[in-house]
């Protein structure tokens, strides 16, 4: 851990500014676009690493939040994965418009919402996906967890990759986090999963533009994959 970065950075956005940004990227031509990742690579490889570590035949009800265009459902679709209900939220109407306009081989919902305010009648899922979110959510990594953990059923999954503060290339002179996005220490993300009554069953690193998994020192990005207490 880079010793002039002790602690989390929690960039606090508003939701309207955030908001705004994602309605702009929306009209560009690319999902990777449209949602504001680096690349259409290393957004697959987020998702790719999703399929991997995640117990897919105990999942019947998955609920992605911040699905964007719905991209990750498809890849989960293209690899014959059945559900009895996929559900996607995300806070950008126009993206939640274009993950409607698409098809899909199983039950989907798209519904326009974000962290605090996602529809009741969603109810208990088997999975939750939180991928890139928490990093313009703009609220505490406490809040944001209970929210998602709060809509799985006992024994349920949770997995998410969000930006590593630990990430070595931090110690290069002139290189730091910036301020557009929040960025996470691992042992905060352990903590804040854990206390939601989260058992971390997978974590690591991941460099997401290569796609590969490497030590948390090397990694640009982190993931968790949790399951719920009984």
């Amino acid at each position: 851990m880079p010793e002039s970065y002790p602690n989390s950075i929690i960039v606090k956005k508003q939701k309207d500014d955030v908001r705004r940004e994602y309605t702009q990227s929306s009209q560009l031509p690319t999902d990777s676009e449209k949602a504001m990742w680096g690349s259409e690579e290393s957004m697959l490889n987020r998702f790719r690493l999703g399929l991997d570590v995640i117990t897919w035949q105990d999942v019947e009800t998955w609920l992605d939040i911040g699905c964007g265009t719905g991209r990750f459902f498809e890849l989960a679709e293209e690899q014959n994965l059945q559900f009895r209900q996929m559900i996607g939220v995300d806070f950008t109407v126009d993206l939640i418009a274009e993950a409607r306009g698409r098809q899909h081989t199983n039950p989907a919902r798209f519904e326009t919402s974000d962290f605090e305010a996602m529809p009741a009648d969603i109810g208990k899922v088997d999975l939750v996906t939180v991928i890139g979110v928490l990093q313009l959510c703009g609220c505490p990594l406490d809040v944001a967890m209970k929210h998602c953990v709060d809509r799985l059923a006992p024994g349920g999954q949770i997995f998410l990759t969000t930006k590593h503060l630990g990430w070595a290339a931090f110690a290069k002179k002139g290189f730091d986090p910036g301020p557009n996005h929040s960025w996470f220490l691992m042992d905060d993300v352990r903590q804040a999963v854990s206390n939601c009554g989260v058992n971390i069953l997978k974590e690591g690193g991941l460099a997401p533009r290569e796609g590969e998994i490497v030590p948390l020192k090397d990694a640009h990005t982190l993931f968790v994959l949790g399951q719920k207490s009984h």
